[in-house]
């Protein structure tokens, strides 16, 4: 039985980013009203307005939206795809693959990061304590692209073919959008030493994630091992938590499932104490599939995967 349930999980999802999709998908699911009106507003603006939407800027938002275009520049694209085009055979397709994703990521960045200024300071429509969480989420997936796009830059040929990888690990921008969500996942401290310093640690943690591909990981353990470490002498739990997710991945990369699998047992216990769902349910879902894949304990994977979607069915 225990081997008809392992082949169930494996031939439903091949990897974990499918299994990790399969559940993040609840959380459109989920959304309440106010949620899909603001994501048809933001849509609806993109698609009416076009290059418009981009010229006329009302003053309180001017020069929100600029970030990850000044990062994603042409001549950042020309370097970069010189080196990744110069590997025979697979390069052309892969920076193809990769132009195409990263100009998608940066484009649904820049409206979203737009709409969530509109929708305080122009329609209206939202409060100045969630534009702040929206911009802070926001702040965080830009730090990510930003992160990635410097190992892009001196990307070597033997790294090409796993090109795509890091980028596919990217957590969805839709959650920033969703205010039910960044309510219940407090991410921020409201002190603001500590706040600095969680930036700080959060920018540590987003260039370890960006640059753990595969290579090196023994350097990224010790880095994740300094992180969780710097975390505990902060105190702020629910960074803990973010930080013991980011070492656990690293620990599951190395094929080490027992420590990554008590790691998330920690994380999520951080995250819970202090309301963090966001890392409840990533935790949850990554856990599901060490579990199953690397431990070889499917009992505890099946608990995982139901706590996962009982997260999200509960939000």
């Amino acid at each position: 039985a225990r081997r008809q349930r392992q082949m169930c999980i494996r031939d439903r999802f091949g990897t974990m980013h499918e299994l990790a999709a399969e559940i993040a998908a609840g959380l459109d699911r989920r959304r309440g009203r106010s949620v899909r009106v603001a994501s048809v507003a933001m849509l609806g603006t993109a698609a009416v307005a076009g290059l418009a939407f981009f010229a006329t800027r009302d003053a309180p938002c001017k020069d929100v939206d600029l970030r990850l275009g000044q990062a994603w520049t042409s001549s950042r694209k020309e370097n970069i795809a010189a080196r990744i085009t110069s590997v025979p055979e697979l390069g052309d397709a892969v920076w193809a693959a990769l132009e195409e994703r990263l100009d998608a990521r940066v484009e649904a960045w820049t409206v979203q990061r737009r709409d969530a200024c509109e929708a305080t300071h122009v329609r209206g429509e939202q409060s100045e304590g969630a534009l702040d969480l929206r911009m802070r989420c926001l702040d965080r997936r830009a730090l990510e692209v930003e992160a990635l796009l410097e190992t892009y830059d001196t990307i070597e040929p033997a790294r090409v073919p796993r090109a795509l990888t890091p980028l596919e690990r990217l957590p969805t921008l839709e959650v920033c959008a969703d205010l039910e969500f960044l309510e219940l996942s407090r991410p921020t401290p409201e002190a603001d030493h500590e706040r600095e310093a969680v930036v700080r640690l959060r920018e540590r943690a987003g260039r370890l994630a960006a640059t753990s591909s595969g290579d090196n990981l023994e350097e990224h353990e010790a880095a994740a091992v300094a992180l969780v470490d710097d975390a505990m002498a902060l105190g702020y739990e629910p960074f803990i938590a973010e930080a013991k997710l980011t070492r656990a991945k690293i620990e599951s990369l190395l094929g080490r499932g027992e420590v990554a699998g008590k790691l998330y047992e920690e994380a999520f216990e951080h995250a819970l104490a202090t309301q963090h769902l966001e890392i409840q349910v990533w935790t949850s879902v990554v856990a599901t599939f060490v579990y199953a894949e690397q431990v070889g304990d499917l009992d505890e994977a099946q608990r995982w995967g139901r706590q996962a979607q009982a997260l999200l069915r509960a939000h």
